[in-house]
């Protein structure tokens, strides 16, 4: 079954039964509203993806593998020392928080930031929001280092 949103052809599967029918709908409206924001942009630049040669995105796919290691790395190693560095019950808390919010943001914002902002826009968020966690890991860390130098 092939439908058409909005001039995109969508193949949906070979064959539907009646039964399906609402299963269908919910596809076609994921599926548009998933897309919508990568047809309006394709639009404004006057090309598909399909032009971009196979080296073009294999360099595009190892600069986003890249950039996503190194903010993975700089995220995972606040996780792995938190406990060590600060006081043992404000890492494990540290830890537990991040993990309870990532999970909750998965849940609950992933979709959403994905249909409005487009899927680079929010892997960039998410990407910011990491950054923002080590940046205040590293200023709490700063502040129990100044309260402990300042006890002694």
């Amino acid at each position: 079954l092939k439908a058409r949103l909005d001039g995109i052809v969508v193949r949906v599967g070979h064959w539907i039964s009646p039964l399906t029918r609402p299963l269908e709908s919910i596809v076609r409206r994921a599926l548009r509203g998933a897309m919508l924001h990568n047809v309006e942009a394709r639009e404004l630049r006057g090309s598909s993806e399909d032009e971009l040669s196979a080296n073009q995105l294999r360099q595009n796919f190892l600069w986003f593998a890249a950039n996503f290691a190194v903010n993975h790395g700089v995220v995972t190693t606040p996780l792995v020392v938190a406990s060590s560095v600060l006081d043992t019950g404000a890492g494990y808390l540290g830890n537990a928080l991040l993990n309870v919010f990532t999970v909750l943001s998965a849940f609950l914002l992933g979709a959403p930031a994905v249909n409005s902002l487009g899927l680079r826009g929010a892997v960039l968020l998410g990407m910011a929001c990491y950054c923002l966690y080590a940046g205040l890991f590293t200023a709490a860390y700063a502040a129990g280092k100044g309260a402990v130098l300042a006890q002694k």
